[in-house]
């Protein structure tokens, strides 16, 4: 009576946690535009990428991924999980494309840091 008991205690509880762990996953808001971002995430880790605030997806460690977005002057801020998250405001010229890079610098003192490079990619 007892292991069963527990292992309804269990079950019970990886439920609740499944649950909880699929309320916490964000919605991807569409985005659309006449302007282009590529991320390409060089890191070990998936990035989340949000756009002015909003969550537009991830981008799985070592891949890129391409969105249309509005031109003009915007944000975009990719969490990367235990590495922190990076937060760069650029301008978005008119029918070309941001290209923004993660990467992890080695500083000389062997501590890492998150940054980004980017490059405007002309049409």
């Amino acid at each position: 009576m007892k292991f069963t008991k527990g292992i309804t205690i269990m079950l019970f509880s990886l439920f609740l946690l499944a649950i909880i762990s699929i309320s916490c996953e964000e919605e991807e808001v569409e985005i659309s535009g006449d302007s282009g971002l590529i991320v390409v995430n060089d890191l070990s880790v998936d990035a989340d990428i949000y756009f002015d605030g909003d969550y537009i997806g991830d981008v799985d460690d070592d891949d890129s991924r391409e969105w249309s977005v509005p031109s003009g002057n915007h944000t975009v801020k990719a969490d990367c999980s235990y590495m922190g998250d990076i937060e760069e405001s650029k301008y978005f010229p008119k029918d070309n494309k941001i290209r923004m890079t993660l990467f992890v610098e080695n500083s000389s003192n062997n501590i890492l840091y998150l940054t980004v490079s980017d490059k405007t990619l002309y049409k």
